[in-house]
């Protein structure tokens, strides 16, 4: 690391300013939630902004990675070139943004800086690039798992030197790593990371940006082929259009056909934007395919923009790029998005021991999604609103698919790291063999899932609801007989009777037999 706050800034300015050829904007926005506007600083040469005190604990500072044309604001239009390719990883440490580029094909950064949240690469170039910078860094944040948004060409950074007051405690950004001889050609880089760079002179030129031409000849070459994927509202959308892999490319050109024209663009501005994907993907489709699939996907079933598919294989490809935390198009109960109740085949009170409460609230999430769920939604799913982390751990879920694999109630298709495509896991469709439905109010999963009952007295929910014969929610088993089905004691069945009450599972009561025994009903009451 270096010495002082003001070599590592002086540092920093130099290496991406070098070769200025425009002007530095220098931007400061106050933390979320306090009072201030944002502010900006302009400067015409690198000596100018590295004196330039910056604003200490108010604001965060940053400053836009391409030089300005002007003054007059800082989005991409105003935008001309940069020095440096970039990556932005969020809230991971040194080691593991390490780790991760180790497992790419990038070679090592110019530059490492620790934004304070997070771990910043830059790699310098030769010359200065304009739009070109921004295909190499999509590929960048696709091999390295790093933020997609800041991939934009006119994206602030973090200045080393400054301060991170977006957590608690305010923490300094610092420029840790400095290797001067890492210079980089872009063209080099492209062959590398195996990217079409879009033609041009260098400049922010848009007018010749992913040059080509269909069949009957007409081009594709400027900015009306260009989607603005960040204004697209729904995240599994977005995802695709930064590129599939090999056997993705099929299902993402149906959904994002249709997207396309559910979203009022004509067939041939869609055509455009479909071959603009195409070059993101890996390895890019056949272009006399792509206009076939794309001719019939255009007048083809509006049923590929559903969240189900029947298919597991084609459900599988289409979990990897859902992110039900950013999608507003389900009913969502804190971060579990499910129905109003699941039906729970009565069969698997046959085995009913073996089963842990944790099983048994994997298997509700599972079952509420019949289309199946991918490994990283599912802990998504498992994770309250108000924590950051699932209700269980990763080796006890982990656990809980693999008891109910045994049992015959879920399925599993493999995932591939190398596709990026998860472990996918599916509920198996049952008959009954007129033993029948057990239901279960989604209300009680969220509370599991919540912490509200213990996965011990979730087991204990679920099985009096076997019970409710008369579905008028009172049963009136036997401590004896529930302990027996669960394979615990009396009284572990009465405390956890206590705890369900406690919480407002059930209601308790008494009432005297003709023989003037007392016996115990509970009132489901979730």
């Amino acid at each position: 690391m270096l010495n002082t706050i003001i070599e590592q800034k002086a540092e920093f300015i130099n290496t991406l300013f070098k070769d200025l050829d425009g002007t530095i904007e220098y931007r400061f926005i106050p933390k979320k939630g306090t009072d201030g506007n944002i502010k900006k600083a302009w400067f015409d040469c690198t000596e100018k902004a590295i004196q330039y005190d910056l604003p200490g604990f108010n604001y965060n500072s940053y400053v836009g990675i391409f030089t300005r044309k002007d003054q007059s604001f800082g989005g991409a239009d105003n935008c001309l070139t940069s020095k440096v390719i970039w990556a932005d990883l969020d809230n991971v440490t040194y080691r593991q943004a390490m780790n991760r580029l180790e497992k790419t094909r990038l070679p090592y950064p110019t530059m490492v800086v620790n934004s304070g949240h997070g771990i910043h690469f830059y790699w310098v170039l030769k010359q200065r690039q304009g739009q070109q910078v921004k295909a190499i860094n999509e590929k960048v944040a696709i091999l390295l798992g790093s933020d997609p948004k800041v991939t934009d060409i006119s994206r602030v950074m973090r200045i080393p030197g400054s301060v991170n007051i977006n957590g608690d405690i305010p923490v300094r950004c610092e420029l840790i790593e400095s290797h001067e001889n890492n210079i980089y050609s872009i063209d080099k880089l492209a062959e590398l990371l195996r990217v079409e760079l879009p033609k041009g002179n260098g400049s922010n030129d848009f007018s010749d940006t992913f040059a080509d031409t269909d069949t009957e000849g007409k081009g594709y070459g400027n900015l009306d082929y260009v989607i603005d994927i960040d204004r697209v509202d729904k995240p599994c959308i977005r995802s695709m259009f930064k590129g599939v892999h090999e056997g993705q490319r099929n299902t993402a050109l149906g959904r994002l056909t249709k997207y396309l024209k559910v979203a009022g663009y004509t067939k041939k501005k869609a055509k455009g934007i479909i071959r603009v994907w195409n070059k993101n993907n890996n390895p890019p489709e056949d272009t006399e395919k792509l206009n076939n699939d794309f001719n019939s996907y255009w007048h083809g079933d509006y049923k590929l923009l559903g969240c189900k598919n029947e298919n597991e294989k084609l459900q599988q490809q289409l979990s990897a790029h859902c992110k039900p935390e950013q999608c507003g198009h389900h009913k969502t109960i804190g971060n579990t998005t499910i129905g109003e109740g699941v039906e729970l085949n009565n069969r698997m009170f046959n085995q009913y021991e073996k089963f842990t409460g944790n099983d048994l609230i994997v298997f509700g999430v599972l079952k509420s999604y019949e289309q199946g769920l991918n490994i990283d939604t599912l802990k998504f799913k498992l994770t309250p609103r108000k924590k950051n982390k699932p209700c269980m751990s990763e080796n006890t879920m982990r656990k809980a698919l693999s008891n109910l694999r045994k049992a015959g109630l879920i399925s599993k298709l493999n995932g591939s790291k190398k596709k990026g495509i998860k472990d996918f896991y599916k509920v198996i469709n049952q008959g009954t063999y007129g033993m029948g439905y057990t239901f279960l109010n989604v209300g009680a999963i969220h509370g599991a899932i919540d912490g509200r009952v213990t996965p011990p007295e979730f087991k204990t929910y679920v099985l009096l609801w076997k019970y409710n014969f008369n579905n008028k929610g009172k049963v009136n088993p036997s401590l004896k007989t529930v302990g027996q089905e669960m394979g615990v004691s009396q009284s572990a069945v009465s405390k956890y009777l206590k705890k369900l009450e406690l919480h407002g599972y059930i209601e308790r009561h008494y009432k005297y037999t003709d023989k003037g025994n007392e016996k115990l009903y509970c009132e489901l009451k979730v």
